[in-house]
């Protein structure tokens, strides 16, 4: 059983997508955007801001949404290779309340859309290892902060560690956990 989960963690780490070799274009922002609202709409928090997203290779997305009584709620969903969201899983995050903190201050995230190819890795990066990741914050207004389109594991990184490396383990777990392996 370990050896699976090892062969699955490293199959995430390696095998996909790396987004250092490619340019990304505003179509591909449009598309991912989309994909994180389609997500929030399957769950019902569309118009209900603030909530944050990060997809992993487009098909596993995490969002987490701040309710108006400043509950902290994470939603797990797949997309179908039809398009179709399956909501997998959704609870309330109790434990992690500096973090969430950390999540919905819109001090923490940059204006503008950050990729390889943006100003932010112009002296170039440590690592880029993983599968291809989009992220965005929507605050209270609905106005978007923090886009970034980067892999899994990446250094530096334009999104607080603490908050990215948790939303990225919580889709790697999910993958774990509803691939079967």
């Amino acid at each position: 059983m370990y050896i699976r989960q090892l062969l699955l963690f490293f199959t995430l780490l390696t095998g996909m997508t790396l987004l250092g070799c490619r340019t990304t274009t505003e179509f591909d922002s449009a598309s991912r955007d989309s994909i994180i609202k389609s997500a929030a709409e399957a769950v019902g928090i569309e118009n209900s801001y603030p909530y944050l997203g990060m997809t992993l290779s487009s098909d596993w997305i995490i969002l987490l949404h701040k309710d108006t009584s400043n509950t902290f709620v994470q939603y797990l969903l797949r997309r179908s290779s039809d398009g179709t969201m399956i909501n997998l899983d959704r609870k309330v995050v109790v434990k992690k309340q500096e973090l969430m903190t950390i999540a919905f201050d819109r001090e923490s995230y940059h204006d503008d859309f950050i990729s390889f190819e943006s100003p932010f890795f112009q002296k170039g990066y440590e690592l880029s290892v993983g599968g291809e990741t989009y992220f965005v914050f929507y605050d209270h207004t609905g106005r978007m902060l923090g886009e970034s389109e980067l892999t899994l594991f990446v250094k530096p990184n334009p999104i607080d560690d603490k908050v990215y490396y948790y939303l990225a383990n919580q889709l790697v777990e999910s993958i774990k956990k509803y691939s079967g392996e």
